[in-house]
């Protein structure tokens, strides 16, 4: 099992797409669409759009272009996130279920949460 929060869920969710053995991950305020992410960060920072060999080799990396892993999962994120947008975890949640209801992954989302971890999210995770 994999838990990472912020960086560490983008990391988290990389390793777990390129090991589908894991038994299961928690990303908390990261993101498992690591080119959206990329694109959303670039433009809130103001810097210019990535060049096509940073988008072939980001998306060689990106959880979005692996195989589905069959493990559950769980990724939590606050609403008003303003360091890691909420986007890409939306992104990948509809990536991983197809647009249907998926019964072994959870996606909460936390109403009037930036990018920290609350009491709610703490007790949802235990």
């Amino acid at each position: 099992m994999l838990l990472g929060v912020s960086m560490g869920g983008f990391i988290a969710n990389g390793i777990y797409a390129n090991n589908p053995e894991i038994a299961g991950l928690i990303n908390i305020n990261g993101s498992g669409s690591f080119l959206l992410s990329e694109i959303i960060f670039r433009e809130i920072d103001s810097r210019p759009p990535l060049s096509s060999e940073e988008i072939e080799k980001l998306i060689s990396y990106d959880p979005m272009t692996k195989t589905k892993a069959f493990s559950p999962m769980l990724l939590m994120h606050g609403e008003e996130d303003t360091v890691v947008s909420i986007k890409g975890q939306e992104d990948y949640y509809a990536y991983l279920s197809g647009g249907t209801e998926a019964t072994d992954i959870k996606f909460l989302k936390y109403e009037s949460i930036n990018h920290t971890i609350s009491e709610e999210m703490t007790e949802d995770l235990i």
